[in-house]
């Protein structure tokens, strides 16, 4: 550091020495001419009852409200106005029908269209499985007999068919007997001519006839001893399975015929439904495009944000387009209503449900009516956000908390969203009282000083009012406590 450097940091240092050395001679004349000092004032800890009210300011609200709720979607046409009175029945609402009804005209004509081809198809269905029914059989007999035939050719025959065959050839063999007989006795009467030749001929013919039955029965038995040939065989097994082949493919192609024709079937009852149910729901919307009053009341019409105008705060009106479910107002009792309000949380402990309260409202002067306090919020929340009357946007850091009075009307006709003002006298019951002045908030709790110009104690309690605190635990009557206050000096 330069010599002229350091010169200049002991002139600066100088200089900060005398401001330092005349602010405190400035302070000590102060206080020596007035300034102000510490007094410690007695008190007392006495036993007693005490009590006070509270005041708080809430909205009246309708105690209950029945919603008016849009069962159609369309453009409001009519609409009852704010506040009017309604008996059970009256028309609050009418929204217009017009696309609904339209839509009852085009679905019919699809109906219709629909309903034709179900019968058509189904008359058709009829035929198809008559004709094909009809192929079925007819493919069964032609099985049954390839089947029947192949197991008469296979059968062996037993003793009995064997003598069966044996008198079959007798019997064969006395026609051929027979036959000749009446052959030879007729051929001597015709050359003896006492017959013609044409006379002849039927013995003639009936011999030939026995001759080859009998020749025909013989090769049929010995064919049956000695059994078929091996591609006899294979040719009645082939007629077998070529009938039943054929059987499955002519009850296949049935079931695939009636199987499409059924999927039709089932595909225009399928859009028939959705037909019918559509036309349900524009009937529904035609009935509800009416809206009644379901009950007694005044109809309160509901207040929303436009956010196309800015996000200002509007009423239902006619004009508006109304979706399925959308609330367009409620019926409302005026003569049951309760009272919201918000608790700031030094006095929420003081209340309990069901404490008797007294209600005013600056629109009903020179009137007070009963109440009861009928909720408390379990949980506190920033002021800003839970109390009607502030609409701040901001965030408080105060906790405060909900609660409702149910109200005592006796037949009133209230107006909700009038102020209401709330009077509770809270009774504090026997207990030790101190000044509030005498209660001192400290890091670790509320704390007194018991002995002066020492450091305070903690004790436990509340704050009653604006001029008590509460005491629970740390004090006991006759004890003596000081108030610390501070006085200035003439």
């Amino acid at each position: 550091m330069s010599k002229n450097s350091r010169k200049s940091l002991y002139v600066l240092l100088a200089l900060l020495i005398a401001v330092v050395a005349f602010v405190a001679l400035y302070l000590y004349v102060s206080e020596e001419k007035g300034g102000e000092s510490i007094v410690w004032e007695e008190c007392k800890v006495e036993q007693g009852a005490q009590s006070h009210e509270l005041f708080f300011r809430g909205i009246l609200q309708p105690a209950k409200q029945i919603p008016i709720v849009a069962m159609t979607k369309g453009r409001i046409t009519e609409i009852a106005k704010q506040g009017t009175p309604v008996k059970k029945g009256d028309v609050l609402c009418i929204i217009d029908d017009t696309e609904a009804k339209e839509n009852i005209e085009n679905q019919e004509n699809s109906l219709n269209t629909s309903q034709l081809s179900v019968e058509q198809n189904k008359a058709y269905y009829n035929l198809v499985e008559f004709q094909e029914n009809n192929n079925v059989q007819q493919c069964k007999a032609k099985l049954a007999h390839a089947i029947l035939e192949e197991k008469e050719e296979l059968n062996t025959p037993n003793e009995r068919d064997l003598r069966l065959m044996e008198i079959e050839e007798q019997l064969a063999r006395l026609d051929v007997q027979d036959a000749e007989e009446n052959y030879q006795r007729e051929l001597r009467m015709f050359n003896k001519k006492y017959i013609s030749a044409s006379a002849l001929e039927p013995y003639e013919r009936s011999l030939e006839n026995a001759k080859a039955s009998l020749e025909e029965l013989l090769l049929k038995n010995q064919i049956t001893r000695k059994g078929i040939t091996e591609e006899r065989k294979i040719e009645l097994r082939k007629a077998v399975e070529r009938a039943q082949a054929n059987l499955e493919r002519v009850d296949l192609r049935r079931k695939r015929r009636l199987e499409d024709i059924q999927a039709q079937i089932d595909s225009e009852e399928k859009n028939i439904a959705v037909i019918e149910h559509s036309i349900k729901q524009s009937q529904e919307e035609i009935d509800a495009a009416t809206i009644y009053a379901p009950a007694d009341g005044v109809f309160k019409l509901l207040a929303y944000r436009d956010w196309t105008s800015g996000g200002l705060y509007r009423e239902i009106a006619v004009g508006d387009e109304k979706w399925r479910f959308d609330v367009i107002g409620h019926i409302i009792d005026p003569t049951e209503v309760k009272v919201r309000l918000v608790i700031n949380e030094a006095d929420y402990l003081s209340l309990k449900e069901g404490m008797e309260v007294a209600v005013t409202f600056p629109a009903i002067p020179d009137k007070e009516f009963k109440g009861a306090v009928s909720q408390l919020g379990a949980i506190g929340k920033d002021r800003d956000r839970i109390d009607p009357t502030i609409g701040g946007r901001g965030t408080s850091e105060v906790a405060m908390f909900s609660a409702t009075i149910e109200l005592t009307g006796d037949g009133t006709s209230f107006h909700p969203g009038m102020s209401a003002l709330i009077r509770v006298k809270v009774d504090g019951g026997d207990g030790l009282f101190i000044p509030r002045t005498a209660v001192v908030a400290t890091d670790i709790g509320y704390a007194v000083y018991k002995k002066s110009g020492e450091a305070p104690e903690v004790i436990d309690g509340r704050f009653f009012n604006d001029m008590l605190f509460k005491v629970e635990h740390g004090l006991k009557a006759g004890d003596v406590i000081y108030i610390r206050k501070t006085v200035r000096k003439e």
